[in-house]
């Protein structure tokens, strides 16, 4: 007789390492996507700062000169960093999940469902997806050679 909370036990290790898997890689698509997002919105914000000094509508130079005392403000306000680099930390780690959207699904849900045939069901699955993955890695099955075919 098989012993389904074994395997189910077995599975739930397994989905808790692809889980905290997921989760790492998430974190540093995450990071490399902040930086990313907070450099362009920072170029952004201070091209649009720049030329905004730069423009005057006549002469004068207490306008010219509060321009200048704008621009600096703008361009040494530390919250917008803060902001831009938060937001695209989001935006990345949300790319990553739903990147892997499918091991998520199903190593969240072995994790989650009840020691017995759901959960081997699920862990079933997710070792399936793996060796798909692996094997799409390692040796290009399931990809197209045409343009895989570098070597």
């Amino acid at each position: 007789m098989v012993n389904l909370k074994a395997i189910s036990t077995v599975g739930k290790v397994g989905a808790g390492l692809a889980v905290a898997g997921i989760l790492y890689d998430a974190h540093r698509h995450a990071k490399v996507r902040s930086a990313s997002y907070t450099e362009a919105k920072e170029k952004e914000a201070l091209v649009r700062c720049d030329s905004d000094s730069r423009i005057i509508e006549y002469p004068s130079k207490i306008k010219s000169d509060y321009k200048d005392w704008i621009k600096n403000l703008r361009s040494d306000n530390k919250a917008r960093p803060f902001c831009n680099a938060t937001i695209g930390y989001f935006k990345g780690f949300g790319d990553m999940l739903v990147h892997t959207a499918v091991p998520t699904a199903l190593a969240t849900a072995t994790l989650l469902l009840p020691k017995g045939l759901p959960s081997v069901i699920t862990a079933a699955g997710l070792a399936v997806y793996g060796g798909y993955d692996f094997l799409k890695t390692t040796f290009n099955i399931g990809t197209n050679k045409r343009y895989t075919d570098y070597f």
